[in-house]
């Protein structure tokens, strides 16, 4: 990782939106849960070029559904494109609303990427994973194959159920698609057990089980971080088999985190609580120092209990 004196270039900011999602995923964690209003233009301005000043190299824009602050976020790319020293700009959407207006404000950014939440192509697996009976992923396949034909690069999600590990047809569905939509890579997230999920009959599995399958399957291990192992296909498909950061426990978060922000009005420093601190003005290193020392309590106290 490239040194800088900037001691918060290297922290993905992740900048959440809008609360609001057309679908409804069993797995759903919305963010950690935090009271997040919908991002409006101004507020959101003054924190991306508080970013700027920090020197930020990833900005990610979440929701909820990112797309269904369409207006803000286009503003938002536009804004980052006019920057001579620009981050790389994520969006992580389910793409029901991605269109050429998106496509085009991304390809004006010089390092963009696009997350789509797919977690299964075949569209009974997706209906049922996505709650919603309107979409299906087939239907996304042009304008993905329209994004992907440019400099954005594409990647793929899926949440790891027991399906990926025990059912072939789960992992060869999801890895056909990604190539039929030209998607950089496939990323597999370890599932995060929620209320709703743990009453759900699609079981998660640890992560080494998919590292295991990979490997029966032949894939090549290239390297692998505290968080994912990252795998090649003999088509040179990229699969990442993710853990949540919070799985890892608090003793890693210095090493995993992000920071988190509700479109510029208030920060939230712990994945864990709901609790956010009001940004209000403030000097951004300010809300940064407080949710520090909010962590550290917080981090103390579980170790405590």
């Amino acid at each position: 990782m490239e040194k800088t004196d900037k001691p918060y270039a290297n922290r993905e900011a992740r900048i959440r939106l809008t609360p609001k999602c057309n679908y409804r995923c069993f797995f759903c964690h919305e963010e950690g849960g935090c009271q997040a209003p919908v991002a409006e233009w101004e507020s959101l301005k003054s924190l991306l070029l508080a970013l700027k000043a920090q020197g930020r190299r990833e900005i990610t824009f979440t929701g909820g559904e990112p797309l269904l602050n369409k207006p803000v976020l286009l503003k938002a790319l536009a804004e980052i494109a006019s920057w001579d020293k620009q981050p790389e700009v994520t969006v992580i959407t389910n793409a029901a609303l991605l269109d050429e207006a998106v496509v085009a404000a991304l390809e004006k950014c010089r390092k963009a990427k696009v997350h789509v939440s797919i977690h299964d192509p075949r569209t009974d697996m997706y209906r049922l994973v996505t709650g919603q009976n309107r979409r299906s992923a087939e239907e996304l396949k042009p304008i993905l194959r329209r994004l992907s034909s440019g400099p954005v690069r594409l990647k793929l999600n899926a949440v790891l159920t027991d399906g990926f590990v025990k059912d072939s047809s789960s992992l060869a569905a999801m890895l056909d698609y990604a190539r039929e939509v030209g998607a950089d890579a496939v990323k597999f997230v370890e599932l995060l057990v929620t209320k709703a999920a743990a009453d759900w009959p699609m079981r998660g599995v640890p992560i080494e089980a998919l590292n295991t399958r990979f490997a029966e399957e032949g894939f090549v291990l290239c390297r692998r971080t505290l968080r994912t192992s990252y795998w090649r296909t003999p088509d040179g498909l990229v699969l990442e088999a993710t853990r949540c950061a919070c799985a890892l426990g608090c003793g890693h978060c210095e090493a995993t985190r992000g920071d988190s922000f509700t479109g510029g009005t208030h920060y939230h420093p712990c994945f864990l609580t709901a609790e956010t601190i009001p940004m209000a003005g403030r000097p951004l290193e300010e809300v940064l120092k407080d949710g520090e020392a909010y962590l550290k309590k917080f981090i103390g106290t579980r170790k405590a209990a």
